[in-house]
């Protein structure tokens, strides 16, 4: 036997609405699912505020192991705190992650460290083997360039706040910034901000501070330069181990050589 159903508002009972309705609905789950999410993360980052080296967790030994600070990697200038709370993409955290002075060279010619495009096949001493497809491992006779002509390390210089919040990811449009850690990264495991541990010749040396509000190009420049406190340039240490001081006024075209492995550049005084 047939019924009659009455419709209520516009819809027959149990139904689930129209499309509009139902994006409303998921946009309410998504923010309660955000809201626990977030209340989670606090509660993670409480719990490991003080994590021990000598904790029962691996976990908690490990994070404590990336909270640890050398003091050699931190250079007596810099301003940049002791440590800094930083979220990560992947809901993982380490409470007091240590910031330092110093990045490898990971280029001679880019301009831009944050994505996994930017570092696929690095033209510098060192690269990213993350993919297969990115680059292979390193040997001596891969720098044709010659180790005494080859940048491996540089200072950076920057400035953290010593806490951020979780919605202040390291993301372009967001909080995007300048840092490079002593240990583990809060963005290259997820395939972004590869500048917390490549730099770049391809920028010129102390490049101006920027910030979220310059043009994104800039920003990204800044990010990947080499730069410190001291007066006229910065500390690089070549692949024959020798340390340089090398000044800002230098030829932007020797600069860029001093960070390439093998372009096989004519590189001047400096």
């Amino acid at each position: 036997m047939a019924h009659a159903v009455p419709r209520t508002n516009g819809r027959l009972p149990g139904d689930l609405g129209g499309p509009g309705e139902r994006a409303q609905r998921r946009r309410a789950r998504r923010a309660v699912g955000l809201e626990r999410e977030l209340g989670r993360r606090r509660r993670v980052r409480a719990a490991l505020a003080n994590a021990s080296i000598t904790g029962a967790s691996i976990n908690e030994r490990n994070i404590a192991a990336c909270e640890l600070l050398i003091p050699g990697l931190r250079c007596p200038s810099s301003t940049i705190p002791e440590h800094s709370f930083s979220p990560s993409y992947e809901n993982w955290f380490v409470a007091k992650r240590t910031p330092i002075s110093y990045a490898v060279c990971g280029s001679g010619t880019r301009t831009q460290l944050y994505v996994h495009t930017d570092v696929q096949n690095l033209d510098g001493a060192f690269q990213s083997i993350r993919r297969t497809t990115w680059g292979g491992r390193l040997r001596m006779r891969d720098f044709t360039d010659g180790l005494s002509n080859t940048v491996f390390v540089g200072e950076e210089e920057y400035a953290l706040k010593t806490s951020y919040t979780d919605a202040e990811l390291d993301l372009q449009g967001a909080a995007r910034r300048k840092a490079c850690w002593q240990f583990g990264s809060d963005s290259i495991d997820c395939d972004y901000g590869f500048n917390e541990a490549f730099g770049s010749t391809g920028v010129k040396l102390n490049y101006p501070k920027k910030t979220i509000s310059d043009p994104t190009a800039d920003l990204e420049a800044y990010i990947a330069s080499f730069g410190s406190r001291h007066t006229g340039g910065a500390n690089f240490m070549l692949g024959d181990g020798s340390v340089r001081f090398i000044r800002d006024g230098i030829d932007p075209a020797t600069y860029s050589g001093l960070g390439t492995r093998a372009g096989g550049e004519v590189l001047g005084d400096y």
